[in-house]
């Protein structure tokens, strides 16, 4: 569900700091236009904190996932911080997922430098470059997860590119991948918790075009309990996903 701003997100502004938050509630996204003109995409429960200053933009990616389409100005470094990576901009498009255990940052346009945290510098960056671990840069079509110990880059092919952003158009696409990692990606998307019963079914490879909101959870049980011929049981928070009955 694409929500506006002044309904499906919320924001405050602490006058001593120059600071705004937004955040969307699970199954929402959100467009926003920064005062510089770069534009702000949030996905499904995603928690962001601008900070602009004379000298440097500052965004927070604190939960989620959001795409950035950054407004040139050389003069005024755009830093992100997620987790324990720090992305600098100046004129691109790009987006970062903050998952467990690591940061996948995304480049649709443009370059953008990904570094990794050192250890010792937790601290937000300054004007001139932070400690840093690791650095990397990318160009458009290529992708990195980053972890404390390690930047693992990629280059995307354009179908992988297009659906690793296909949630800013309120879809989700999978081929052939395992029901366990579907089942945990459309979840980002719905209150409803998805629970299956059998270990052996998370690698049933699975796919198909879903949206990025509870109907596409929805969506999947059904194709299993019809495709596939599993059995799903609900209640009012939990569906559970269970091998189909032997026939008598």
């Amino acid at each position: 569900t694409l929500a506006a701003v002044a309904l499906g997100s919320w924001w405050w502004t602490d006058t001593s700091t120059p600071r705004t938050f937004f955040q969307t509630a699970v199954g929402e996204h959100a467009n926003i236009e920064l005062p510089d003109g770069s534009v702000l995409q949030l996905n499904s429960n995603s928690l962001a904190r601008v900070d602009y200053e004379h000298r440097r933009r500052l965004i927070r990616l604190d939960r989620g996932e959001a795409f950035f389409k950054v407004a040139h100005d050389p003069d005024r470094p755009f830093w992100v911080v997620a987790g324990n990576s720090w992305v600098r901009a100046v004129g691109t498009a790009f987006n970062i997922y903050v998952r467990p255990g690591d940061v996948r940052v995304t480049v649709s346009e443009g370059i953008v430098k990904v570094m990794a945290a050192a250890q010792s510098d937790r601290s937000a960056p300054s004007d001139t470059e932070p400690a840093a671990g690791a650095a990397s840069v990318l160009t458009a079509g290529q992708q990195v997860d980053v972890s404390r110990r390690t930047i693992d880059v990629r280059s995307l092919q354009p179908v992988e590119l297009e659906r690793s952003l296909a949630w800013r158009s309120g879809m989700v696409y999978f081929e052939n991948e395992p029901l366990g990692e579907v089942v945990s990606e459309l979840e980002r998307y719905t209150t409803l918790q998805i629970v299956i019963t059998d270990d052996a079914l998370r690698d049933l490879l699975v796919g198909g075009t879903f949206q990025s909101d509870a109907q596409g959870a929805d969506a999947l049980l059904t194709m299993l309990q019809d495709g596939f011929g599993l059995q799903i049981r609900r209640d009012a928070h939990t569906a559970y996903i269970d091998r189909a009955l032997d026939p008598p």
